[in-house]
């Protein structure tokens, strides 16, 4: 008589035993999610990915971890003919604000991976155009230049067409290596936390998005990772009065916001930097007023990059040109 498929089964698996049939059970699936790999450009040292919207685009849009969901210009939201459902006020830390489009949301394509936000922001970048154009004090004597160094450009315009929201991207660990020039997002993976490298992310109510702690000439912060900074660390200027400094701070140039520009100081640390295990002695910083909380910007990772674990609130720093301490 022919054996039935059930059959047939069990007299192959049968003979090998609990132990072999437990190796095969945990073999990896075919289903497992992708892993995708999205090759980053770059704006004054910020990292900029090449976005569709819905059927349009290719647009380059700067990857923000200090900005929230996904912002571009008026200009294209009206050339695309994009449903307007609101208006709202986008204010800038310390600062004011302008008036902003609301439109409904567009499927947002990059390098094969998708999101579809209920919402876009419309913004007029006419005004930061014309003031990014404009040249900056250069800097001092000793004073790093802003960014880590040059990497591969999109070729697609000096200003971004318009922003993405870092935590957009909620799935798995989300990756910035910016050695390799790449954005990885991993859906299946998660970060380890007992290894090195790797702490917590810790919200607040007073602060949009996710923070961790560290220390500045041995005081206790908390601080974000500004993928929107092309600089190493910058502060709010009440810091000024606290922090041990090597000499007077000085203005140094501005900060383009959405509400205008802001004065920008630097002065170098008389102390250490410890963040996730890494010292950095005497590193210069940037000091801005109104400046809600402490950035940790792309000049930091000297070609490293960071790992972000959103479903298990966790942050793996690698920098590049130090050992960890």
């Amino acid at each position: 008589m022919q054996d039935t498929t059930a059959n047939y089964f069990k007299k192959i698996i049968s003979p090998l035993g609990a132990a072999a049939v437990a190796a095969l059970l945990a073999l990896p699936s075919l289903a497992q999610a992708e892993e995708f790999v999205i090759p980053l450009g770059d704006l004054g040292g910020r990292p900029v990915i090449e976005v569709s919207l819905g059927d349009h685009g290719l647009y380059r849009m700067v990857l923000d971890t200090g900005a929230p969901g996904v912002i571009i210009g008026q200009d294209i939201g009206e050339k695309l003919g994009l449903t307007v459902i609101d208006q709202i006020t986008i204010s800038s830390p310390g600062g004011g604000g302008i008036q902003a489009m609301v439109y409904r949301g567009e499927p947002v394509s990059f390098g094969g991976y998708s999101i579809n936000p209920e919402r876009i922001t419309g913004m007029d970048f006419s005004g930061l155009k014309q003031k990014s154009q404009q040249r900056s004090k250069p800097p001092e004597e000793g004073q790093p230049q802003e960014g880590h160094g040059p990497r591969h450009d999109t070729g697609l315009g000096e200003f971004p067409s318009g922003i993405i929201g870092f935590w957009v991207l909620k799935e798995g660990v989300v990756s910035i290596d910016y050695g390799a020039d790449t954005l990885t997002i991993a859906p299946d993976a998660a970060l380890d936390p007992a290894a090195p490298g790797v702490v917590e992310l810790r919200f607040s109510k007073d602060f949009p998005f996710p923070e961790f702690e560290m220390t500045v000439g041995g005081f206790p912060v908390v601080a974000h990772v500004d993928t929107g900074s092309g600089g190493v660390f910058m502060m709010p200027t009440d810091w000024l009065e606290k922090l041990p400094l090597k000499s007077e701070a000085k203005v140094i140039g501005q900060a383009m916001l959405a509400d205008g520009p802001r004065e920008v100081w630097g002065a170098q640390l008389d102390g250490e930097v410890i963040i996730a295990g890494y010292v950095i002695q005497d590193p210069y910083i940037t000091f801005m007023d109104g400046l809600p909380g402490v950035n940790v910007g792309s000049g930091f990772f000297q070609g490293g990059g960071f790992r972000i674990d959103r479903e298990n609130d966790l942050i793996e720093i690698i920098r590049g040109e130090d050992e960890a301490a």
